[in-house]
């Protein structure tokens, strides 16, 4: 059943896992979870997702597994409802929750298992300092009640994969970052369930970044010969021939033309003025790569760990569905690129070795790629297929 709302009409958290709907005349009904720990909550698209980091996040919420005391709705029944209204929420959203099909803001994407990028978690250390100030000792609870991630399990996995030095973190580094933490989200998720990693657990960890250090490796050197080279917007008769250009320079790096640093890059070439917005955010690419004349291995290195941690995610997707993880972030551009590149299907293979390699396959759309119409777009799709 839908619960109809109009503008005035509004969603709170109440506390993990409860909210209130508060209609025009003020009636208030909590609703929790049917038959389950967490709220399924709709994900939000590409469109929508850009008007939020414009300033505007006025977004539709669907719930789809809420549930409700009949003395509160009149019903006969238990559950489950379906739930819609429109939230407007502060104008900066503190993160976004990747999720499987798009994206929503933090704190709707209750999932089993979330993982914090190293940005998001410094930031909400400077957070805790700052609700300090205003809230002394019951810091810890007001930043709880905003973020509504306490009833979850929060990973420090990325922050300690990421490093603090711009290159691989050794084991030892691993180890001391994983700490460090574990440390920041217990103070800043109170109540939450922040995941400890064993010995055999930080050791898969490491040799998760050494599985992939070719890659990266590969990815970066690619990023330092292009990305000075889409710094400016290229003029519509100069891109098919720069699009070629780089192409040429992926083989030279053994990056495959479908890889994510290929299709940010040529993100770049194709980004032109986007329909939606001048914002960054409807830029993909660009907003992910952050392309300068003078391009360090410093900033290679950032974009190259962005599109691990996403990749990661999609590991995460498609061998342990039953987890459903959400990663929150602050990163525009990796949110971006997330959203503009969902993908029709994920498999994994299972290797020699014990391992298991997961392929994602990504349907070219308009939000990577917004100087092209439909039938650009599968141009680029045939050459990129057929290289």
């Amino acid at each position: 059943m839908d619960v109809p709302t109009e503008a005035a009409s509004r969603l709170e958290w109440l506390a993990t896992p409860a909210i209130k709907f508060v209609d025009e005349a003020g009636k208030v009904t909590e609703i929790r979870p049917h038959d389950a720990n967490t709220f399924d909550v709709q994900p939000l698209g590409f469109e929508q997702f850009v008007r939020a980091a414009e300033g505007n996040p006025t977004f539709p919420v669907v719930i789809t597994n809420g549930n409700s005391a009949t003395e509160s709705t009149g019903l006969e029944i238990a559950g489950p409802l379906t739930v819609s209204a429109t939230m407007t929420g502060p104008p900066e959203i503190l993160a976004y929750g990747l999720i499987d099909g798009g994206w929503l803001p933090m704190p709707w994407a209750h999932k089993r298992l979330a993982l914090v990028d190293r940005n998001l978690v410094i930031k909400l250390e400077k957070a805790l300092v700052n609700e300090a100030q205003l809230h002394g000792p019951a810091a810890r609870f007001s930043l709880m009640k905003d973020l509504g991630l306490d009833s979850l399990e929060v990973s420090p996995a990325l922050f300690a994969l990421e490093g603090r030095n711009k290159r691989p973190p050794s084991p030892f580094e691993i180890r001391a970052e994983l700490a460090r933490g574990v440390r920041a989200l217990e103070q800043t998720f109170a109540g939450a369930k922040v995941q400890r990693m064993t010995s055999i657990q930080r050791a898969a960890l490491f040799n998760m970044g050494i599985d992939n250090a070719i890659a990266r490796a590969n990815a970066q050197r690619l990023l330092m010969k292009a990305a000075p080279l889409v710094v400016d917007q290229p003029p519509p008769h100069e891109r098919l021939d720069l699009e070629r250009e780089i192409l040429q320079m992926a083989d030279e790096e053994r990056v495959p033309a479908t890889a994510q640093v290929a299709l940010a890059l040529l993100s770049c070439v194709y980004d032109g003025h986007s329909p939606l917005s001048d914002h960054r955010a409807a830029r993909p690419g660009r907003a992910l790569i952050k392309p300068k004349r003078e391009y360090t291995p410093g900033m290679a290195y950032n974009a190259a760990a962005d599109m691990f941690a996403l990749e990661a995610l999609h590991h995460m997707h498609s061998i342990l569905p039953q987890l459903d993880p959400v990663l929150y972030t602050d990163d525009i551009g990796m949110a971006a690129f997330w959203i503009a590149t969902q993908p029709s299907a994920r498999t994994s293979i299972g290797k020699p070795n014990g391992k298991v390699q997961t392929m994602a396959t990504f349907p070219l759309r308009k939000g990577l790629f917004p100087a092209l119409d439909e039938e650009g777009i599968s141009a680029l799709h045939r050459r990129l297929h057929h290289r």
